[in-house]
């Protein structure tokens, strides 16, 4: 009756929501009581390597269904241990002081090159160890980038033309290869002062944040867009871990290259443009809002891709939250346990000026 009532709050369509309502009463032929179910959680493992000069281990003890009386919870206790091309490494604990790397999670500084593999085993008392091995991807393919604004035909309360920033990335995919791709566009809003400060005195600090996409689009444009090949959009923290889209998080755009597998190819991220301005206190001086883009490339490893896609589509299904499916698969390559230890690497662009 909860999902009844509140289908019937944010819809206001009554027949779709007597046909749920009917295929909520039918869809359950079984009863089963999860308290009978297995007791014993498993080690979760989140690895993306090469992403960053940081690598990160994050460990988490998951809880079965039937397992009420317990809460998930950050595993800091852990027997960690790391090879990068069969060396053990030496592992750091995060003590909470960096937000890319959380309180008790295991990492190593130093920068993984494309090709180089990274092992991990971890163990805790009272659950199965778990063990995970990825590589670093190549570099993103030769490219051209091109950031310009461009006029929307719609126009504000003011009567001014809507605009965008619109970032193109051009390039040519290997065609002897199955590849995965990522972009990711930072702003960074400068305030440059130009005044006596004596007398005049502007609040506000340089901001560094990643934009939001309006628009994901891969060309050319006869690629049927699909769950395969459609761009997912999921939020990405360098170094550290993937995760659902939020407007608070470092949002990516990921796809393959299943449409256009050894062509020509491009992606288009469109997002909020603002044009530079000066703001003027007379013979005081005056003060200039300035605006700069970096493009972030990415190239995934086959094994986090699959483990991204299979959470976007656990993420992006309505009818699991609605009770009217099964919960989808998600993929993982920890033996033992759940997660991904899965390689990425990264190409900065230089900063782009804002279009005029």
């Amino acid at each position: 009756m909860y999902c009844f009532n509140n289908i019937l709050r944010a819809g206001g369509n009554i027949l779709p929501a007597m046909l749920v309502s009917m295929l909520m009463l039918t869809s359950c032929e079984y009863e089963f009581d999860v308290k009978g179910l297995e007791q014993e959680g498993r080690l979760f493992m989140l690895s993306i390597p090469g992403g960053a000069d940081t690598t990160v281990v994050q460990l988490m003890s998951t809880v079965p269904i039937g397992n009420q009386a317990q809460e998930a919870v950050p595993v800091d206790d852990a027997e960690v241990e790391m090879k990068i091309d069969g060396r053990p490494v030496s592992l750091l604990v995060g003590d909470g002081s960096d937000e890319d790397i959380p309180e008790g999670a295991r990492y190593v500084v130093g920068h993984l090159a494309p090709g180089t593999e990274v092992g991990i085993d971890a163990s805790v008392d009272g659950l199965d160890p778990v063990s995970a091995v990825t590589s670093v991807p190549p570099e993103f393919p030769e490219h051209e980038i091109s950031v310009e604004k461009v006029e929307l035909p719609e126009f504000d309360s003011n009567g001014i033309r809507k605009r965008q920033l619109s970032v193109t990335v051009s390039f040519t995919d290997d065609g002897q290869t199955e590849d995965y791709y990522g972009i990711q566009v930072c702003r960074w809003y400068a305030i440059d002062r130009h005044y006596d400060p004596d007398r005049v005195q502007v609040p506000g600090e340089d901001e560094y944040r990643f934009m939001e996409p309006y628009l994901g689009e891969i060309t050319p444009g006869d690629i049927e867009i699909s769950s395969r090949n459609a761009p997912l959009t999921l939020s990405y923290t360098r170094g550290n871990g993937i995760y659902s889209p939020s407007p608070d998080k470092r949002t990516m755009l990921i796809w393959d290259d299943a449409g256009f597998n050894g062509g020509e190819a491009s992606i288009e991220f469109s997002t909020d443009y603002t044009a530079d301005y000066d703001y003027s206190f007379g013979d005081a001086g005056y003060v200039s809002y300035l605006y700069r883009y970096k493009v972030y490339l990415y190239r995934l490893s086959p094994e986090l891709y699959r483990f991204v896609k299979s959470n976007w589509i656990a993420w992006d299904s309505q009818l699991v939250y609605l009770g009217l499916a099964s919960p989808s698969f998600v993929y993982t390559n920890v033996s033992g346990g759940l997660g991904v230890c899965g390689g990425i690497s990264c190409t900065e662009s230089p900063w782009f000026d804002n279009p005029e």
